[in-house]
């Protein structure tokens, strides 16, 4: 197995983070909203399952042009849900922290969750090829605006008071008011645009010259 120093340095941190991180969640479920159902009745709202469904597809259809051999289907679909999962609650705890100056357990959990996509992708590699992937670095900068305009996308809502506004930015986050898509299209779309640009970048790049 192929792993210098400094990545086996990286990956005995993120994977003692991201235990302790599960642990705080364990001993305390209550403090993470991400362990509670109302969470879950949040996230699997039928617009966000559909534009979950037409995101992964896209991501995994194109992975085989991508001209990247670390981009495949299994973890292709493996970091989709995973981004689906962690980047509303992350993104939204973020927020919620840096307004409220609380800089606590609860923000490092999130913080761990965020990154979960990132070292996934880097331990998929690290079993698949038995090498820790040469691009775990540059991964991190890409996959983190990703994360946090999926953890956005998810997060849209709407309310008569205040139009299209994001859950997260109300006092009552997790509401189980329905949002209808159409209300919050435009603002998805632009949230949208910029990973679609990327995919497709990608795709072109590949393309023979």
């Amino acid at each position: 197995m192929l792993i210098s120093n400094l990545e086996l340095t990286y990956l005995i941190c993120w994977v003692l983070a991201l235990l302790v991180a599960l642990g705080l969640m364990v001993i305390q479920p209550s403090r993470y909203e991400i362990c509670g159902r109302d969470y879950w009745v949040f996230l699997l709202k039928p617009w966000k399952l559909f534009t979950f469904a037409v995101a992964m597809a896209l991501i995994t259809v194109v992975a085989p042009y991508s001209g990247d051999p670390t981009w495949d289907y299994p973890d292709s679909i493996a970091i989709s849900f995973l981004t689906y999962v962690v980047a509303p609650w992350s993104v939204g705890v973020f927020y919620q922290s840096l307004r409220n100056r609380q800089f606590d357990k609860r923000l490092l959990v999130a913080l761990c969750l965020f990154l979960t996509p990132c070292w996934f992708y880097d331990l998929y590699i690290l079993l698949r090829d038995h090498a820790y992937p040469a691009t775990w670095s540059s991964n991190l900068f890409l996959s983190g605006p990703i994360v946090a305009l999926a953890g956005m996308f998810w997060n849209l809502a709407w309310a008569i008071e205040t139009g299209a506004h994001f859950a997260f930015s109300q006092p009552v986050w997790l509401s189980n008011q329905s949002t209808p898509f159409a209300k919050v299209l435009g603002a998805a779309l632009v949230i949208a645009l910029p990973v679609v640009a990327m995919v497709l970048w990608f795709v072109l790049d590949a393309l023979p010259k």
